[in-house]
């Protein structure tokens, strides 16, 4: 789930959510390439993201990407150089502007770039309702990464140019993209294979990686790695044997974080905690946020200082990080909401205004041990808007199959 960055119209904001055709019932090995039951989609959302209540329209389903090739694991929009306006392009009437450029890691083990067309294009080309929902065979993509004997699992832009992919046997793999695509483009095919070869393939994990992230997307040098045998660690990219492992628990790491502008990273441990270390001490860890069940993901603001994360415990809770260089202010949690599911398995509740606490209070609750959690209501995604105008509405979703958009902003 990843929303679709460069878009200048608070309006109309995309958002693209993929995963499994099911929900409990479907389990994947890690490492064993799909092979039957291929087709599924890409759901692009329309979304009204403006402040005033009063205006705001009901979500809009303006595209399915319809494809055979299994499940999709992780996908991620190109960040930047990739939205063609729609105006502009309809000026010129040479080619159908572009939404974006989107990598997706399918259960084929492979990762396809895709060049999403601009819905309300593709709607005035052949002569569509403005409300008509569109579907669109994935067929040509730019261009597909696969490794011979592995699964790439996750993938990652660093900027425009590259992109990073862990996979099943532990193993990262980071290509240049704009190489290939300025070969493609240039040449009419890729007549030297080379080009395609990753610029660096190297072991980080003894188990499969479970998500890396880039340190920055203007100038991407090094990379931040967590995996199955419990490793947090940072590789420079031009000197990918040399490894940084600063932390090590003895169970999965699910996930981690790198604040593009701030000194620090986040990851998850053991206790359900999530941990901010700062770079300047990469011994000390603080508690920032803290679960009663598994977290899953932990995504960070792109213009204020908020980090979120989800877990199995069906909550979504945020927190500002600054407030750890304040040695007057506490720490504090803010559960966004709390989905339940009730005992006929057919009501779903979301729990909403819950009382913010002390991120201690939370490890001190004696109850916080005594819940097991349906695996419906984990919620297993979140993502904050990229863009400047919507800058403050985070996208949530789980296994149940609903996605939750809300603004973080303040209300009267």
């Amino acid at each position: 789930m990843d929303w679709c960055p460069n878009v200048l119209s608070e309006k109309g904001q995309y958002l693209a959510i993929g995963g499994y055709k099911s929900t409990t019932d479907e389990h994947h090995t890690i490492g064993q390439r799909q092979k039957d039951d291929m087709d599924n989609s890409i759901q692009i959302w329309k979304i009204d993201c403006s402040l005033n209540i009063s205006d705001v329209g009901p979500p809009h389903l303006d595209m399915v990407l319809c494809h055979d090739f299994g499940c999709a694991f992780d996908l991620q929009w190109c960040p930047y150089g990739a939205h063609d306006k729609y105006e502009d392009v309809e000026q010129q009437n040479c080619f159908i502007p572009k939404l974006g450029i989107i990598a997706i890691s399918f259960g084929n083990g492979s990762i396809g770039i895709y060049a999403v067309p601009e819905p309300n294009s593709m709607r005035k080309k052949f002569g569509l309702s403005s409300n008509e929902t569109l579907f669109v065979k994935l067929t040509n993509a730019l261009y597909t990464f696969s490794l011979p004997n592995v699964m790439c699992w996750t993938v990652s832009w660093g900027g425009h140019r590259k992109i990073a992919s862990g996979c099943t046997n532990g193993d990262i793999a980071i290509w240049n993209i704009e190489e290939i695509l300025l070969e493609k483009i240039s040449q009419g095919e890729i007549r030297n294979p080379e080009v395609t070869s990753p610029i660096q393939y190297f072991r980080a994990h003894d188990s499969c990686v479970r998500q890396v992230s880039w340190n920055s997307m203007q100038n991407p040098s090094h990379i931040m790695s967590c995996g199955h045998d419990g490793r947090l660690q940072i590789i420079d990219d031009r000197d990918p044997w040399v490894k940084n492992n600063f932390q090590r628990i003895r169970a999965y790491l699910m996930t981690a974080c790198w604040p593009n502008h701030y000194g620090g990273v986040l990851f998850a441990d053991t206790e359900n905690t999530v941990r901010y270390i700062r770079m300047e001490d990469l011994k000390k860890t603080t508690g920032v946020m803290m679960h009663h069940a598994v977290v899953w993901r932990i995504a960070a603001s792109y213009f204020h200082p908020f980090v979120a994360s989800c877990s199995s415990d069906g909550t979504v809770k945020m927190t500002n990080i600054c407030r750890l260089r304040d040695r007057h202010q506490k720490p504090i949690q803010v559960t966004l909401y709390r989905i339940s599911i009730e005992e006929d398995m057919k009501t779903v509740r979301y729990w909403d205004n819950i009382k913010s606490k002390e991120t201690t209070t939370t490890f001190m609750d004696n109850k916080a041990f005594s819940h097991f959690f349906m695996p419906e209501v984990s919620i297993q995604r979140v993502s904050w808007n990229p863009n400047i105008k919507a800058g403050s509405w985070i996208a949530s979703g789980g296994t149940l199959g609903l996605v939750r958009v809300e603004s973080t902003t303040k209300g009267d």
